[in-house]
């Protein structure tokens, strides 16, 4: 069954990102991902995608016009979590 805009097929390892990327969330978005490990990924591309490989628990869109403390940012909530943050360089010319 392809997802997320995919051609290929998703094996049974692959169930959980099938389930995260459903179609309807399509288009190049600045995302913040918690992924297993403790990594808040940041990054923007068209589809929910990690570059480091790992495996996404929990996605956020992140408003590009920015937000009015760090309490009302989406991912908030899960600042605990996070071990360690990746700002992929998809970012580098977009204001956050």
């Amino acid at each position: 069954m392809p997802y997320a805009g995919r051609t290929g097929l998703y094996q049974p390892g692959d169930t959980a990102a099938a389930i995260l990327a459903p179609e309807w969330d399509v288009g190049y978005k600045i995302r913040a991902l918690l992924l297993d490990d403790g990594t808040l990924e940041i990054n923007y591309y068209e589809w929910r995608t990690s570059v480091t490989d790992g495996r996404i628990v929990q996605v956020f869109e992140i408003d590009p016009a920015g937000y009015s403390s760090a309490s009302a940012r989406s991912y908030d909530s899960i600042k605990l979590l996070v071990k360690k943050v990746y700002i992929d360089s998809t970012i580098a010319g977009l204001v956050i």
